[in-house]
């Protein structure tokens, strides 16, 4: 089992009846970008890095039956940050992380940190045979759609 949450890990132990995971959010939050996860994910790990001298991990945490079609879609996360970071500016949270936790209904919800995912689509083809979104930013594909909302709602 594996728990996800906003903010950075401090520690995890599981003596296999009990399991603690521990988490810090150094930033201010709003009630409805909180989010917990908890599941048998597949974890995969990539850095985005804005200079030479920092980076940030980025955290995937995917369903393990779903975890090998998603990692080409994955592969362009830190590309998609860059450029909102270009457009935007700079991520708010490099201090802490990016990520994505898969979960079981479609849509997804860009919550401070990790981003809570139920199909993951991009620009170019797509991971699922899903339908594009349309929502607030018009008809982006659903991945870009969650990293830009959350860099207009910063600006904002």
């Amino acid at each position: 089992m594996r728990t996800v949450g906003n903010g950075r890990l401090l520690e995890s132990s599981d003596d296999g009846l009990v399991a603690v995971t521990r988490w810090v959010e150094r930033h201010p939050i709003a009630t409805y970008l909180v989010s917990l996860a908890s599941y048998a994910y597949a974890t995969s790990t990539d850095w985005y890095r804005p200079s030479p001298a920092d980076s940030m991990e980025i955290q995937f945490c995917l369903f393990p039956e779903d975890a090998p079609n998603l990692g080409v879609v994955n592969a362009k996360v830190k590309g998609m940050i860059a450029a909102y970071a270009a457009r935007f500016g700079e991520y708010p949270f490099l201090d802490e992380k990016y990520g994505e936790a898969e979960f079981d209904w479609g849509g997804g919800m860009e919550n401070q940190t990790i981003t809570s995912l139920g199909s993951f689509q991009e620009g170019i083809g797509r991971a699922r045979a899903l339908p594009p979104v349309v929502g607030r930013l018009g008809d982006l594909p659903r991945l870009p759609s969650h990293l830009a909302e959350r860099g207009l709602r910063d600006l904002l």
